[in-house]
């Protein structure tokens, strides 16, 4: 089992992501040091296998829920793709927290590959807007001059919350523009 370094959730091996709040940065176990094992009158111990070992299916009712993004068979009781971190339960949705991982997940998928056209249009009618409030009201500030620690708080929001908007669009535009299309899989005839 990988463990998550940002949340602590264990994961299975093969998890890219976490499964709890999709972070790709795990805690590289260290392996205990064993003995091989001890031989009673030339005989071997049997080994020990735990009840999870014996589980193929991710739920015992051998009922999954397959991730749309990696399609990846998960337990039902799951909220988010135990290999790629992706949202796929109902309460993905609804909790607050997970809604927050849900929609960082989203973004992370517009900035680390070649996003499809959609997805930067979606980004840019999120962000852009954001990114215009953001300079107007810095500009108005600046106008009208800081006053005090409250007025210079607003006005380092406001900047902080303009880089953001604007890293955002630079980086899905970016990779619209430079990175390749995936290669669209074969069709057997």
């Amino acid at each position: 089992m990988k463990t998550c370094s940002y949340c602590g959730r264990e994961n299975n091996d093969d998890a890219t992501q976490c499964s709890e709040c999709g972070t790709d940065e795990f805690v590289t176990p260290v392996a205990p040091l064993t003995e091989p094992p001890i031989k009673h009158g030339g005989v071997d111990e049997p080994e020990e296998t735990s009840p999870e070992d014996s589980i193929q299916d991710p739920s015992p009712f051998g009922e999954t829920v397959v991730c749309t993004t990696c399609q990846t068979f998960n337990g039902l009781d799951v909220t988010f793709c135990r290999r790629c971190g992706a949202p796929i339960g109902f309460i993905s949705t609804i909790g607050p927290l997970e809604s927050v991982y849900a929609e960082g997940f989203a973004y992370r998928q517009a900035v680390q590959g070649r996003p499809k056209l959609i997805v930067v249009f979606g980004i840019w009618l999120i962000f852009f807007p954001c990114l215009l409030v953001s300079l107007g009201l810095i500009l108005t500030i600046l106008n009208e001059g800081i006053r005090g620690i409250v007025g210079l708080l607003f006005f380092w929001l406001f900047v902080g919350f303009g880089v953001i908007c604007a890293v955002m669009l630079y980086r899905v535009t970016r990779n619209f523009l430079t990175k390749p299309k995936p290669a669209e899989p074969r069709s057997l005839k």
